[in-house]
């Protein structure tokens, strides 16, 4: 069977369930039982307790209120995951992209200097043979004259090899100078991809860290809605009790007043001597007292209910067993020994020294840097404020305070709170 699209994995309800080939709601209770009679629906309550939950209007109005705050927190969680994921996945495009730029590079400057260095051993080794050949030229230009003159071979000239000097110098070692550089320039540009990677990583590892932070603040969001549902829950019921009990106060006087009206009319019969409308009345009388007495007992059943409430909420629990707020079980391993209340607000100092210690609490979240100049560490905004209000919300009845002072004090200490804005921005 498919899952009923508007049920709630939260609070474990869905405000319909389908049976018989229809849907069912809040208001077909009389119409179910009809359906199943009675024994049959007490047997189909207890084997389908989340369905049964459908016939409760404290559910019911617990959904209401609850589920669509869940919805909106759930779809902003989404849309900042799915910015996450774009900037991530830009991130990882614009990297390969720059990655294949950057790699063009090194064989670019091998190629330019290994063109250059060939370049200049070319034109030494071609001025050097030039040079070489004019010199020779000149030597057997001065040897013909020598030899007309009858000079001894002695004197005989040499054109000698400055060309091969020449082409050393300005052309064989620029030439290797030249390939060296080749070498060293490429194999730096060659490293430019790599450190591309390395840095793409340290980005990806810092935009995953901030997309858990803000998956975690969210959760917190929700956390802290599910926290107080079964306070909410037991409100509802509270309001309930005395809806239903100033209803039938009401239903009371009206019968005391019919009661009234059918003793005079009997009365008045009687006197009249009409035994038939004076037995009428009596009846209808017999049925008013009837109605009195069933509406007074289930005010008793009421009070009944409500001082066993009392006496549970006496004891820091609630009518089923579970802690209020600002209580504590005295043994967790056995309940029977009771609970304890944990301090207060008043029993602690009050507010001005719950802020005084809560301000040495935040001094502690806050690790100075090593140096001057160097800034503080601070730990995460959203782990500071969890830690405070573990620690001081059961001093407090006013939970909606004790938030803002924490709120107020972390952002005096530079605290900053991560989250998403529209659109997916940083």
């Amino acid at each position: 069977m498919a899952k009923n699209p508007a049920y709630s994995d939260y609070l474990k309800f869905a405000p319909t369930f389908r049976y018989g080939g229809r849907e069912w709601g809040a208001n077909d209770l009389a119409a179910f039982q009809k359906k199943l009679g009675k024994k049959n629906y007490a047997r189909w309550a207890r084997n389908h307790a989340v369905a049964a939950k459908v016939f409760d209007p404290t559910e019911q109005s617990v959904y209401g209120a609850v589920q669509p705050q869940l919805d909106a927190i759930n779809y902003e969680r989404s849309k900042a995951e799915a910015a996450a994921r774009r900037r991530m996945g830009d991130l990882a495009g614009f990297t390969q992209a720059i990655m294949g730029m950057l790699g063009e590079i090194s064989p670019a400057i091998r190629g330019a200097y290994g063109e250059g260095a060939e370049t200049m051993r070319a034109g030494g080794t071609g001025y050097g043979d030039v040079l070489n050949q004019n010199m020779a030229a000149n030597a057997a230009q001065g040897n013909s004259l020598l030899d007309t003159i009858g000079a001894p071979d002695a004197q005989r000239l040499s054109g000698g090899d400055a060309g091969g000097v020449l082409a050393g110098l300005a052309g064989w070692i620029p030439s290797d100078m030249l390939e060296a550089q080749r070498g060293a320039y490429g194999d730096m540009y060659a490293q430019l991809p790599k450190e591309a990677s390395f840095q793409a990583q340290l980005q990806m590892k810092k935009e995953m860290a901030d997309a858990a932070q803000t998956d975690s603040d969210f959760s917190e969001k929700i956390m802290e809605m599910l926290t107080g549902i079964p306070a909410f829950r037991q409100e509802l019921k509270d309001q309930k009790v005395k809806n239903d009990l100033a209803i039938r106060n009401q239903k009371l006087k009206e019968i005391a007043q019919q009661e009234e009206t059918a003793y005079k009319n009997w009365y008045r019969a009687r006197m009249d001597n009409n035994d038939k409308e004076a037995n009428y009345w009596k009846a209808v009388s017999v049925g008013l007292e009837q109605q009195r007495i069933a509406i007074s007992q289930g005010n008793l059943d009421q009070r009944v209910a409500s001082d066993a409430r009392q006496a549970a909420k006496d004891r820091g629990l609630t009518p089923d067993g579970q802690l209020l707020p600002g209580y504590q079980w005295k043994d967790p391993k056995n309940h029977g020994k009771g609970t304890k209340k944990l301090p207060t607000a008043a029993s602690s100092g009050g507010w001005g020294k719950i802020q005084a210690d809560m301000a040495d609490d935040i001094d502690a979240y806050v690790t100075p840097g090593d140096y001057p100049g160097q800034p503080d560490v601070l730990w995460p905004y959203a782990k500071a404020f969890k830690a405070l209000m573990a620690k001081y919300s059961g001093m407090v009845q006013d939970q909606a305070k004790l938030r803002a002072l924490i709120t107020k004090l972390l952002k005096q200490k530079g605290f900053k709170p991560k989250a998403a804005k529209p659109g997916g921005g940083k």
